[in-house]
């Protein structure tokens, strides 16, 4: 018979991993801190915003380059089925996938900037570039989320702190010493992200994790499972980036620059916010694993006390930013002020989404995620046109809140179907 001890969840292990990965958090979380003030300072609005479109195509491509297969990696660790050497194959056919898509974009790119002009705002060089940048940030993302279920927390915060570290190092040598200006910026960025890449596949292989024997049955499966979530990917894409996108085509690249300056310093509550989240979700996904109808209970107050840990810290920091953000960036960029209140508000809601959207992957409802996130996506840049004509580039950050907002609760009442859990109090979870 289970003592109340086994009924307990385990906090205490949550806590431990969690230590970690807010640690390597911080270091990243410092990086964009540490530049701030040397980047505003070596690089005027305009060539920060190139920089940040580039950043932007970087994260638009990255949906593509791995089909999202890193998810389904993640995932197929948890199938009581999938012993060590099926799982080594799957992640070799998750960098066959890559490489081949990473192929067809450079291909389709170079011919789409030929007849669009595209590089009439971003230099057709810095757009190929970003999509092999991406696909080397692929293998990083999967190495982090192997070594993220395997519990090997320690060599996952090596990882990206030493990732951190090598962008900062060359960012500082590129820009200020050698004064390469925006260029510099890009360099930096490409070259710790494909180093860190190539270092990535090399741990994968040096703790056995990787095979290339794999079947092609193993490719359809990485396939049915990421192919869904591409549009997931785009989705988050179109809420978390496409704003940059418009900014710098609606009303240019000297504002683009100021709206970043806002957007690095807010995001850094969501890296922390993520970095729980990395603890978060093998800790979850094997409590879910055991069914327990008291367990269940005691996640729903956790998760409940931690949302209220996010609206108190996401509170402070959106009354404290703007006072510092001028300080931090120079007179140039005060103009984020404003912006990064409410930026950090709209991290919120983000960090309360973390908690909600697992147990969609929990059940695999892939299409369902998809759904609401493309909804989203598609709910930001009507929202972003619209505040726009009414409040210039504040409104692109009321319409970032609102849409976070809707994305939170839309997500958390399908998530509550997919896999009940007792919310509402009084309620009987269902077993």
């Amino acid at each position: 018979m289970p003592t109340a001890r086994n009924k307990s969840i385990d906090l205490k292990g949550l806590f431990k991993s969690s230590t970690v990965y807010a640690g390597a958090a911080f270091a990243n979380a410092a990086l964009p801190f540490v530049l701030l003030p040397i980047l505003t300072r070596h690089l005027a609005p305009d060539q920060y915003g190139l920089v940040a479109l580039f950043s932007v195509m970087m994260a638009g491509f990255a949906p593509f380059v791995g089909l999202s297969v890193e998810g389904a990696a993640i995932r197929k660790f948890y199938d009581p089925e999938t012993n060590q050497k099926e799982m080594a194959e799957f992640l070799g056919s998750a960098i066959k996938i890559m490489i081949a898509v990473v192929g067809l974009l450079l291909v389709a790119a170079a011919i789409l900037s030929e007849t669009t002009g595209f590089g009439k705002i971003l230099p057709d060089s810095w757009l190929l570039l970003s999509i092999g940048v991406a696909g080397c940030a692929f293998l990083f993302q999967l190495a982090l989320g192997q070594l993220q279920v395997r519990k090997y927390a320690k060599h996952y915060g090596l990882l990206q702190i030493a990732m951190s570290v090598a962008n900062l190092t060359l960012s500082l040598v590129l820009v200020v010493l050698f004064d390469l200006g925006a260029e510099g910026r890009v360099i930096a960025i490409s070259v710790s992200t494909a180093g860190f890449g190539i270092v990535s596949f090399l741990v994968l292989s040096a703790l056995g994790m990787l095979s290339f024997q794999g079947s092609k049955e193993q490719l359809r499966e990485a396939l049915r499972f990421g192919v869904p979530l591409i549009a997931h990917g785009f989705g988050t894409f179109a809420i978390t980036n496409f704003d940059r996108f418009l900014v710098g085509n609606l009303i240019g690249m000297t504002e683009l620059g100021v709206y970043m300056v806002a957007a690095q310093t807010a995001a850094i509550l969501g890296i922390i916010f993520s970095a729980f989240n990395n603890a978060f979700v093998p800790w979850l996904f094997e409590h879910l694993k055991q069914n327990d109808v008291h367990k269940d209970s005691q996640i729903v107050k956790f998760t409940y006390l931690y949302f209220i840990a996010c609206t108190v810290i996401g509170s402070l920091a959106a009354y404290m930013a703007p006072m510092f953000i001028s300080i931090f960036a120079g007179e140039s960029y005060q103009g984020a002020g404003g912006i990064v209140a409410l930026l950090l508000v709209a991290q919120i809601f983000i960090g309360m989404y973390y908690m909600i959207v697992n147990y969609l992957l929990f059940a695999k409802k892939n299409a369902i995620l998809s759904a609401i996130t493309i909804s989203s996506g598609v709910l930001n840049v009507v929202l972003i046109f619209l505040f726009y004509q009414r409040f210039s580039i504040l409104g692109v950050a009321y319409a970032c809140v609102l849409t976070m907002l809707i994305r939170f609760l839309i997500t958390w009442w399908f998530s509550s179907l997919a896999h009940p859990m007792p919310w509402l109090p009084g309620r009987k979870p269902i077993p």
